[in-house]
């Protein structure tokens, strides 16, 4: 949100990988004007995201793939979170993002990156050696390589390291799950886990990063404009 540009307003916003609309809700406080087209892979995230706005005229929901979307007619403004990082060709990607951008038209996103969930991973590793996947989400270079690539120029980043409570190991995989990362790109190749190995995993993982009462989750994240 502290990258997105302020005057002149858009007039139509793409919004890749919109999920349950935490990101559209703030874009229309930001440009309450404007039209946001939210696109999602999932089906039933489109359904969800129509009924929570449904009856407001600046909002369509539209199922589609980020990597791939082509719109009819180009956008001054594309904006994304938290999606793009289980894209597993970024410079293609990133291609036809720009292929759907004005000439002048402004691309603002928040990608996690390679570290993401360590803790998490590590452990599975551990438990589960054998279930493992083979993605690995992007490093840094490998974003702003891929945005060169794709014919475009960077402006603007912001680089950080949250750790991020929660209220115990099972209520982060669960937040986890409600949020998609379980089911996603990133899981394709996981098998799955038996209930003794998810039950050792919420034990160790209590016990391992658990702080004051908390347990923590490690982020790595990239947010940057691009023209």
């Amino acid at each position: 949100m502290q990258l997105l540009p302020g005057a002149p307003t858009p007039d139509r916003v793409l919004e890749l990988g919109a999920g349950t609309g935490q990101l559209t809700r703030l874009l229309l406080q930001r440009y309450p004007e404007s039209r946001i087209d939210a696109l999602d892979i999932a089906s039933g995230m489109v359904a969800f995201g129509a009924y929570a706005f449904g009856g407001h005229a600046g909002v369509k929901f539209i199922h589609g793939d980020a990597a791939t979307y082509r719109a009819a007619e180009p956008y001054p403004l594309i904006v994304s979170n938290s999606a793009l990082q289980w894209v597993s060709n970024l410079p293609d990607a990133f291609r036809s993002i720009r292929g759907n951008l004005t000439k002048d038209g402004v691309f603002v996103c928040g990608i996690m990156l390679n570290g993401t969930l360590h803790e998490l991973r590590e452990l599975r590793r551990e438990i589960a050696p054998t279930k493992m996947s083979a993605f690995v989400l992007p490093s840094r270079d490998t974003v702003e390589s891929a945005l060169r690539e794709a014919g475009f120029t960077l402006h603007d980043s912001i680089y950080d390291t949250h750790r991020f409570p929660y209220e115990n190991a099972t209520s982060f995989l669960r937040v986890l799950h409600e949020q998609g990362v379980t089911g996603g790109t990133g899981t394709k190749g996981y098998a799955p886990l038996s209930r003794g190995e998810m039950r050792s995993i919420v034990e160790c993982y209590q016990a391992r990063h658990e702080t004051e009462g908390r347990v923590y989750a490690t982020y790595e994240t990239l947010a940057f404009v691009a023209t």
